[in-house]
């Protein structure tokens, strides 16, 4: 099901659409070198709050991480961690709560969060709250969710992060640089299209709204003469690493749908699949295994019980090459997307490079229920909610089971 459905059918008010994030097990100290703080904000972008936190407490935002970023449209509850104290400094910040604050000798890093729990308000009154909570049986029952990117992957409203990633890969940073502040398949206000026509970055500063602090921030390191090779390390970290995640992602979906061409299940193992343990929230831990011959039935016992499920790479220089169906689909994806493994290896840029990583196939929810059009499940580190509500409504849809 694609972006423009499932606005039909969700996030209609950021109240609709709520995320609480399930935080790892702090180990609590008063005297603890870092902050953290647990808040509740409404439409708000993760990492333009952070910026807004930094210059309150005047500090670098360097000295502020993450376990993961959330949607900007919603009423998110996360944690931040800071390098130092807090002392109020957000008490008259609009739309943002400070719901806990306390000290721990534990920097929060990105990843660092065992899942999230949402609750979400359906638009559409077509779909009795019955029929979504047995479709849930039934997928789950058939082999659980496709563990998807959900379109917020690549950007909220202009979904072109993947665009530019692939840009970097290529070398081409002009090019990347562009699409960051033009891209003629989403835009068409005035100034950006206004620079398009002329590249003048100067001007462009001139026209650029303050809101986009992060564009003007690349115009004014291209107008002061700067290269187009680090024009993106204007960006803060976790958002310049996130155009070539996005692309690794792009990759990954692609592989999943040919994935679907073997089987309709994500539980299904193959000769040459690499597999891992999974947690109660389905986050993939533990040593990685290659299935075999000699393991493929135990294996497939294990994935059946939701106690191991299949990975496919997201792929970096460091991916091995896999061998049977999971090795062919690998090496299609990228052939037919004209890449090869060294490419995330980025010479002109190197801490863009990526050694690659691995991403569980599918997932199963945890706690679902739907009560009054309101939707609620936990979901692992990762994980979409947009994934599980487009696959349940693609699946009712074909079954013509809409009112």
């Amino acid at each position: 099901m694609n972006d423009n459905n499932l606005r039909n059918i969700i996030k209609n008010t950021a109240e609709d659409f709520i995320v609480d994030e399930i935080p790892i097990d702090f180990q609590r100290k008063p005297d603890g070198k870092y902050t953290i703080i647990k808040v509740k904000l409404t439409n708000w972008d993760t990492n333009r709050f952070v910026s807004v936190l930094a210059r309150s407490l005047r500090i670098s935002r360097k000295r502020i991480t993450f376990a993961g970023t959330k949607d900007k449209k919603g009423v998110t509850t996360q944690y931040f961690c800071i390098n130092g104290t807090y002392s109020n400094e957000l008490e008259t910040l609009k739309d943002c709560e400070i719901l806990e604050v306390f000290r721990t000798d534990n920097m929060l890093r990105m990843g660092e969060l065992k899942g999230n729990k949402f609750s979400i308000r359906l638009n559409s009154d077509q779909v009795d709250d019955n029929v979504i909570e047995n479709e849930n049986r039934f997928i789950v029952s058939s082999g659980g969710y496709w563990n998807l990117y959900g379109e917020q992957r690549f950007g909220a409203t202009r979904s072109n992060t993947h665009k530019i990633g692939e840009q970097i890969i290529r070398g081409n940073f002009e090019a990347a640089a562009k699409l960051y502040l033009y891209d003629p398949e989403f835009d068409s206000d005035g100034y950006r299209v206004d620079l398009s026509n002329s590249w003048d970055y100067k001007a462009a500063l001139d026209n650029y709204p303050e809101f986009l602090g992060f564009e003007r921030a690349i115009l004014s390191h291209l107008a002061s003469g700067g290269g187009y090779e680090d024009s993106l390390d204007v960006l803060p970290k976790t958002l310049e690493i996130m155009f070539v995640h996005a692309f690794q992602s792009m990759l990954f979906n692609r592989m999943l749908e040919k994935r679907k061409e073997y089987s309709n299940s994500p539980k299904a193992i193959f000769v040459g699949d690499f597999v891992h343990k999974t947690d109660e929230y389905f986050n993939i831990i533990g040593e990685q295994i290659e299935v075999t011959s000699f393991n493929f039935e135990k294996i497939s016992k294990l994935s059946m019980e939701n106690k191991i499920i299949a990975v496919m790479p997201l792929v970096g220089y460091e991916t091995v090459l896999q061998k049977g169906i999971p090795g062919e689909i690998i090496e299609k994806t990228l052939e037919e997307s004209n890449v090869h493994r060294e490419m995330f290896r980025i010479h002109k840029n190197e801490k863009l490079s990526s050694s690659g990583n691995y991403r569980g196939v599918g997932f199963v929810p945890r706690d679902f229920s739907c009560v009054n059009k309101w939707l609620n499940f936990s979901l692992g580190k990762g994980m979409y909610a947009t994934t599980l509500i487009g696959q349940i409504f693609e699946n009712i849809k074909k079954k013509g089971q809409v009112l």
